[in-house]
């Protein structure tokens, strides 16, 4: 698959076919990592860290649970699932 380079300011931009973008189940403005390998560019999807994924999932209230954890703790009472069913082993 072909695709062109573009100069964009001072800095480079590489255009890459949506399919492959698809395939990698990118979005737009999602941080990859790119880099040099083997004579070619490879690009890879990059994890969230521990602290994006609490920001993601705190929200506006991420701040308050840095600073106060223990108001956002679970009840750590033992939960019950029922009784198993199928061929669960307990």
């Amino acid at each position: 698959m072909l695709t062109t380079v573009e100069k964009v300011g001072d800095k480079f931009m590489l255009h890459i076919p949506e399919e492959i973008l698809r395939d990698m189940q990118a979005v737009d403005n999602e941080t990859v990592d790119v880099f040099w390998e083997n004579q070619g560019i490879i690009i890879k999807k990059r994890h969230k860290t521990t602290e994006e994924r609490l920001k993601e999932f705190y929200g506006d209230n991420y701040n308050d649970f840095i600073k106060n954890p223990d108001k956002y703790r679970v009840d750590e009472e033992e939960i019950s699932w029922g009784q198993p069913v199928g061929a669960e082993v307990w």
